[in-house]
């Protein structure tokens, strides 16, 4: 989460890095506290990258956690999500 975050913050937005990311974060979406996977959702959509099976892999886990997130946390998660 913290390398996405800091790849995207930094512009440096290429497909093949994020495509892995997303790949790595599908096997240990359940493994990631909210603030991860708020990192990691604001990641995404700051470098205009989405993946389905990302997005897939999140979903329930944002719906078993949601009650743990900050509104910030939550904002960030929903704004990958659009």
């Amino acid at each position: 989460a913290n390398v996405a975050w800091a790849f995207a913050k930094m512009r440096h937005v290429d497909a093949d890095f994020f495509g892995k990311l997303a790949e790595t974060v599908e096997g240990c979406a359940m493994d990631l506290n909210p603030q991860e996977i708020a990192n990691t959702a604001w990641a995404f959509a700051t470098a205009g990258h989405s993946d389905t099976r990302l997005w897939r892999s999140l979903a329930p886990v944002v719906e078993l956690r949601v009650i743990e997130f900050t509104t910030q946390g939550l904002s960030n998660t929903a704004l990958g999500f659009a």
